[in-house]
């Protein structure tokens, strides 16, 4: 039961104390108004109810709106911005489509199964990327909150990606991309994609970089936040050696970023429609930002460098990741298989 009581403060103010005892449990607060007072008291009784529920008790109290408010709050706040932007929008849709009124224990794995195909015709590894974070959700309300018995996106089936793709850019293509960027309404989006093709970088940790991270004198951009938590420095030579140069030199004052935003200086900048405007103006098809990455290995690989060079270069965390380059890199396979036949079948060819 909650008691509020009306008290009168030396200033002459109003304010209302509250006491709630139930299971075994006390808390008191002050608020300023009646109304606060109810839903503050309200809200520990109901915290103090379900301490005395069972997991199973618990998730037929709790809402799919409380559990995933609580994992925005706990724990998606720990993680890096980019990944927190994309799941909370993530977490929005299941809420929007769950129902965030709806009770948790009402979540089965036919429900999220059905789900599932609410979120064609979007690609394969977009939707277990939302099956993932609802499935975290669970798995924290689980294991840490107990707030449910079971997890009920463990038993759904995910759906396969197939292949990665590889799409790499000719030597025509690529002029005419460098051109179409090079006579771009945006500043910085030549010198971006000359940097992602002379280092591999990808496109969030080539937006972010900040000033103090860049030593011309010593050719090198020191990534600090990377995909993998693994800092590594990108080699600037030549052309990309020059345009980060004059991009240092002209850099406004007290920019935040290398590339700031024309609007605010302390936001990187969104180079998103000047780039998709120079893939059509360059007339490519079916190529993203990410495939410079792609094309980047490819120069690696044809310049003799084995996959662990190419792995270290792009930062990758496993040879796993840079397996995808083999067909980069059969010149020197090639080469090595040749050498090999020639040592054990001397003189029989």
């Amino acid at each position: 039961m909650a008691s509020i009581h009306k008290v009168m403060l030396q200033s002459n103010k109003v304010r209302y104390r509250i006491r709630v005892r139930t299971c075994g449990r006390s808390a008191s607060a002050t608020m300023p108004n009646r109304a606060e007072a109810r839903r503050w008291a309200a809200e520990k009784e109901r915290q103090f109810t379900l301490c005395r529920l069972s997991p199973l008790g618990r998730s037929e109290v709790v809402t799919v709106g409380q559990v995933i408010d609580r994992y925005v709050r706990e724990v998606l706040r720990y993680k890096k911005l980019n990944t927190r932007r994309q799941q909370e929008q993530q977490l929005e849709w299941w809420k929007w489509l769950l129902g965030e009124d709806t009770a948790l224990v009402d979540v089965t794995t036919p429900v999220v199964a059905l789900a599932k195909e609410r979120l064609l015709p979007r690609a394969p590894s977009t939707i277990n990327r939302y099956l993932a974070v609802l499935s975290h959700v669970f798995t924290t309300a689980v294991k840490e909150w107990q707030l449910a018995e079971v997890n009920p996106v463990t038993n759904v089936v995910k759906l396969p990606e197939g292949r990665e793709r590889t799409r790499v850019l000719s030597r025509d293509e690529r002029e005419k991309l460098l051109f179409a960027c090079s006579t771009s309404g945006n500043r910085y989006l030549y010198t971006i994609v000359v940097l992602a093709l002379s280092t591999g970088a990808r496109k969030t940790e080539l937006r972010t970089i900040r000033p103090a991270q860049v030593n011309i004198g010593a050719n090198r951009i020191y990534l600090e936040e990377t995909k993998t938590d693994e800092a590594r420095a990108l080699v600037l030579y030549g052309e990309a050696l020059r345009v980060m140069t004059k991009v240092m030199d002209e850099l406004p004052a007290g920019a935040r970023y290398c590339f700031p935003s024309p609007f605010d200086r302390h936001r990187p900048v969104d180079f998103r429609t000047a780039w998709e405007t120079a893939v059509e103006k360059a007339g490519l098809h079916n190529f993203c930002f990410h495939d410079l990455r792609h094309t980047a290995a490819s120069y690696l690989g044809g310049q003799g460098a084995s996959l662990a060079q190419i792995g270290a270069i792009l930062g990758h965390s496993s040879a796993k990741t840079t397996k995808k380059y083999t067909h980069f890199t059969n010149s020197g396979v090639e080469h090595l298989v040749e050498k090999m036949n020639r040592s054990v079948f001397r003189g029989r060819a």
